[in-house]
């Protein structure tokens, strides 16, 4: 006898053929998984539980059950089609793309206030980098593009917004998938939150002694937006996340936080700024222009450098009084598990850290944040 589907529980199509619940089972306690019953396409069914002359009374009760009315043709559902594959459009370059001058270099530098230049052209080297001609609704202007094939942004090279549209970032593709530049040999990864901050990392590294060949970036157009796909390349490794020291940017850090350690990433860093200081790029603007009244470099003894960065120079020793240790916390990320409060990762160098040890306060006022040690 068919079987009518609509009187079965659990109902799918797989390989060709429909899988359900079997009543019969159902009924006496088992079949939990909700798959026992096979409708083979033409009608004919059974109870994988159930099979042979042993299971003769069993295939009796699932057609009381849910036997379909002869007096109808019995039709055996069409399967659904497979929904099409998007396919990624690839993003809208200028057709004068090319690389940057170091006098163009020098003026995405001076535009943004940096101290210097160093480390931009490392990643011109890497291909992700570039200059070229962006037309924003017939307003021409030189830009300076960053594009890993996939995803791509631009700023005019002048630090103006674009007229057609009001802001100063310039879309050239989707923006749900990271700028991504992660190497199988990179030991850690630094994630930075908009463009400029991703040039403003570069940098920051170059100045602190930082090997750039064996360290990945990743970067995000804003806060809404999640690692996705790229998150496997952080297996293995450690990140560092350079986030905005605003509410959103705070919150997406926790976000991306979770999603690396989801993708086995080994270790999962975060620091903030000196108040009055909203991102990366505003903290390395700020070492050209010192605010009177900053703290210099955290005070407390730095940390052991992590092993992979054992060949970068040492720090030199803090000359103020040191502060006296940290208690480790409840993590704010992780449930149950602790971290230890390391200095300012390699970037200790660099001034206008500031520390404040009043409890979960920690992460909003300047303090880089190491991995779970337990």
């Amino acid at each position: 006898m068919p079987l009518d589907t609509a009187k079965l529980d659990n109902v799918r199509t797989r390989g060709g053929r429909i899988v359900a619940a079997c009543p019969a089972c159902r009924e006496a306690g088992a079949d939990r998984s909700g798959e026992h019953l096979v409708i083979l396409d033409g009608g004919k069914w059974g109870c994988i539980a159930n099979t042979g002359d042993a299971g003769k009374e069993h295939r009796r009760r699932i057609a009381h059950l849910a036997g379909l009315d002869t007096s109808k043709p019995f039709t055996p559902p069409i399967p659904a089609k497979p929904r099409p594959v998007a396919h990624r459009a690839p993003p809208r370059l200028p057709r004068d793309i090319r690389r940057p001058a170091g006098e163009e270099l020098a003026q995405i530098a001076r535009v943004r206030g940096w101290p210097t230049a160093d480390g931009l052209a490392h990643l011109v080297g890497r291909g992700l980098l570039h200059v070229g001609t962006v037309d924003d609704r017939g307003n021409p202007a030189l830009c300076w593009i960053v594009s890993d094939g996939t995803t791509a942004e631009a700023r005019r090279l002048d630090g103006q917004p674009f007229p057609g549209i009001g802001a100063k970032a310039y879309s050239l593709s989707a923006k749900d998938r990271p700028i991504v530049s992660v190497s199988a040999d990179c030991d850690t990864v630094h994630l930075a939150e908009g463009l400029p901050d991703l040039l403003a990392c570069a940098i920051a590294l170059t100045l602190a002694g930082h090997n750039l060949a064996r360290t990945g970036f990743l970067c995000v157009l804003g806060a809404g937006c999640k690692l996705g796909e790229a998150a496997h390349l952080l297996a293995g490794k450690k990140l560092v996340i350079a986030e905005d020291a605003d509410r959103s940017g705070l919150e997406a850090a926790d976000r991306w936080t979770a999603e690396a350690y989801a993708a086995g990433c080994e270790a999962v860093e975060s620091f903030t700024y000196a108040p009055g200081i909203k991102d990366f790029s505003d903290h390395l603007a700020a070492l050209s222009n010192p605010v009177s009244g900053d703290p210099a470099p955290l005070t407390r003894p730095a940390p052991e450098r992590p092993a992979a960065l054992k060949e970068s120079p040492p720090s030199p020793a803090p000359t103020a009084t040191p502060r006296p240790p940290l208690v480790p916390l409840e993590s704010p990320w992780v449930e149950g598990r602790r971290y230890r409060y390391a200095g300012c990762y390699d970037l200790r160098r660099l001034p206008l850290f500031v520390q404040d040890s009043h409890g979960d306060t920690l992460r909003r006022h300047g303090v880089l944040m190491s991995v779970p040690t337990t």
